[in-house]
């Protein structure tokens, strides 16, 4: 088994239409914290993303909704 690792977020800037934070937080209201959350939980599984083929996480917020934050590499 893999050893366990930090997580690394790159949030693209918050006026970047195109970008991560304008998608998950302003899209789908999760917080950055909750992606943090998600995305550290060494519980939940990495699976290569459907549409880029990048990194990507689903898991429940401390809130309860389920979330979906993709993760770059």
């Amino acid at each position: 088994m893999a050893e366990p690792f930090e997580p690394l977020l790159i949030w693209d800037l918050e006026d970047d239409p195109e970008g991560n934070y304008v998608h998950i937080v302003i899209e789908h209201g999760i917080t950055q914290d909750e992606v943090w959350d998600v995305v550290s939980d060494p519980h939940n599984e990495v699976v290569p993303s459907d549409s880029s083929g990048r990194p990507s996480t689903f898991g429940w917020t401390p809130r309860a909704s389920k979330s979906t934050p993709k993760t770059r590499t």
